[in-house]
């Protein structure tokens, strides 16, 4: 019988790896690893290994399989599961290597990853490293119901390694852009899960929600091929389906073409920006791939007086202009013995930087309101100064912001609301918001002795929020004291007179509008019709309060004790009051339709008028 010792191990010892090892399913249930050995050799083989984990933050760990011997000609099947029991629970995935120490072909191994309830099974291929086609390949892509398609690259070696993986649709591409992977290390691709998230690739491309075909392709990036292994799997948990594809193609992808994104930029000094180095590839079946963001490229700035990079971010130093290039290894691989020839390949990239220009102010204030406009400039010495305003087309009611000091680096201006459109009612009366807001652009032109003039608008809104400009109150009042009562020789009290008690009316304006506002003296003297409606003995209003109608309210009323009489009075006199009240509140809108009757013909003949009312929202 043939023995082949443990000692003689680095002549004998074979490898086997496999990607995609899963130790959860999709639901996060646990799967059971199960390794299959036969040994096809004349002696006795032993089989150890490890499983090399890749937690949810993209670091690694490691398990090792004990030795386990096998006889010659048998089969063996063992459980993995007690090895992956004590797992970080973020554990999903990983490879799977295992080695023997008999002659190379001796042993034939199958490893799965199985659910308790036995509905899914998930094959892992095994393969010899040494023997792979290449490190690129390609897989269909099925995401209709719940199935998901899982793309498994392995590093089969002990050095960080790059890859590029895109979705390849009929109506587009969706590229991941260079990505790398640890040494040793298994990562997942989820194109679904990219599609569900509508997360956007290096180019701001999205995966349609609606899409569920395509084709996956990846590749190794650099001049090594047969570093990297992968492999895709299709899973749905409704259908119970673990299906596994492992296609590679005849070499990695080639360089087609690059440049960068933007080629051209403007920047304002103090700012920054960000640019990207873009490749596009191609396979061996001539299918162009990308274009995709590029990883490692190293940058330079021929002007680090203007601009600096660093990783492909600018940071502006002084106004001027810089020319930004890139530098980074394409390689392009003989479609006949898929030796890559690579090289540096270098693009520019032109940056403008100029003088920085502010507007500092508010965004919105009240009509009528001082408010205060000022310019930062970085970069350059300006030297001199011009505000500014535009309004749309069409506006009416004289727009104009007065800016007291328009040449100056800081000007007031007072806010002066305008009519859009040009007509004296808000077009909806039911949503006069966007009427009551009159929106200007504040235009500041910066100019300067070496360089042409820089313009900067900002936005800036008038509004006239007072719904109600103001109210007149009538302040009716009988006064002080009380009316004069006596007692009869019966013992009866009753009324003789009003006494001291005079119903007057005094009636008070109390504006809403503040006296800055070009509405404040014209809706004043809409509440100065009102105190005239309030007079007495002829206003509208007033004339229906008199010491005529107050005694007549109380005069008949008696009672056989002082306080009940006066009670009576009390409950009598406000009862007047309260019916009369009640018939002032019914001229309410005689007296508005009045008052707009007066002011309608006042400037500014916007915004505060009848506009066909007959009955006014503050009426009852």
């Amino acid at each position: 019988m043939f023995h082949y010792s443990i000692d003689d191990r680095s002549k004998f010892v074979v490898c086997l790896h496999g990607s995609g090892l899963r130790l959860t399913n999709l639901d996060g249930s646990k799967l059971e690893p199960v390794m299959t050995v036969r040994n096809t050799a004349p002696g006795l083989t032993r089989v150890q290994g490890r499983i090399i984990y890749t937690r949810a933050d993209g670091t690694t760990g490691t398990v090792e399989i004990p030795q386990k011997p096998i006889a010659a000609g048998k089969t063996q099947t063992f459980s993995l599961a007690n090895l992956v029991t004590n797992l970080p629970p973020d554990a999903a995935y990983g490879g799977i290597e295992l080695e023997y120490d008999t002659p190379k072909g001796t042993i034939i191994t199958s490893v799965q990853s199985v659910s308790k309830d036995g509905d899914h099974v998930f094959q892992v291929p095994m393969f010899d490293p040494e023997k792979m086609p290449s490190s690129a390949g390609g897989f269909p892509w099925k995401a209709d119901g719940d199935f998901t398609t899982i793309v498994y690259i392995k590093n089969e070696t002990d050095t960080p390694r790059r890859y590029a993986a895109h979705l390849l649709r009929a109506d587009g591409q969706y590229s991941l852009g260079e990505q790398i992977v640890k040494p040793n290390q298994t990562i997942a691709i989820d194109f679904r899960s990219l599609r569900d998230s509508q997360t956007p690739d290096g180019m701001g491309r999205l995966i349609p929600l609606d899409a569920e075909t395509g084709q996956i392709a990846w590749s190794v990036k650099g001049g090594e091929n047969k570093v990297l292994s992968g492999r895709s799997e299709q899973i749905s948990l409704s259908e119970g389906v673990a299906s596994t594809y492992s296609c590679a193609n005849c070499c990695p992808d080639s360089f087609y073409n690059a440049n960068i994104v933007p080629d051209w930029i403007e920047l304002d000094f103090g700012s920054g920006g960000f640019m990207a180095p873009m490749q596009t590839d191609i396979t061996c079946n001539q299918t162009l791939l990308g274009p995709y963001t590029v990883g490692g490229a190293n940058w330079d700035s021929d002007n680090v007086n203007v601009v600096t990079v660093l990783g492909g971010e600018l940071f502006t130093q002084g106004v001027g202009t810089a020319t930004i290039s890139t530098i980074w290894e394409t390689c392009l691989y003989s479609y006949f013995d898929c030796i890559p020839g690579c090289e540096e390949t270098i693009k520019y990239s032109s940056v403008a930087v100029t003088p920085l220009v502010e507007i500092n102010g508010p965004t919105q204030a009240n009509d009528g309101s001082s408010v205060l406009f000022s310019a930062f400039v970085g970069g350059a010495t300006p030297t001199g100064y011009q505000w500014s305003f535009t309004t749309p087309s069409g506006a009416g009611n004289d727009p104009n912001l007065n800016f007291g000091t328009p040449t100056s680096v800081s000007t007031f201006a007072t806010a002066k609301w305008f009519a859009l459109p040009n007509q004296e009612c808000p077009p909806d009366p039911n949503n006069t918001t966007a009427y009551r807001n009159s929106i200007y652009t504040v235009k500041l032109t910066v100019t300067f002795s070496n360089r042409g003039p820089i313009t900067k608008e900002k936005s800036f809104t008038v509004n006239v929020p007072w719904g109600e400009a103001g109210k007149t109150l009538g302040n009716v009042s009988p006064g002080n004291g009380g009316p004069e009562i006596d007692q009869n020789s019966s013992g009866i009290w009753y009324v003789v007179s009003l006494g001291t008690w005079n119903l007057t009316t005094n009636p008070s304006v109390h504006m809403n509008i503040p006296t800055s506002s070009q509405f404040h003296s014209k809706m004043f003297a809409h509440e100065q019709i009102h105190v005239g409606q309030w007079a007495q003995p002829n206003g509208l209003l007033g004339s229906n309060y008199s010491n005529a109608g107050l005694f007549s309210a109380i005069q008949n009323l008696t009672d056989s004790s002082k306080d009940g009489l006066l009670a009576k009075i009390s409950t009598a006199a406000n009862d007047y009051l309260n019916t009369q009240d009640a018939v002032v509140r019914g001229l309410c809108n005689q007296a508005e339709g009045a008052a707009y009757n007066s002011s309608d013909s006042l400037a500014p003949q916007y915004l505060y008028q009848t506009c066909g009312r007959t009955t006014f929202s503050n009426c009852p």
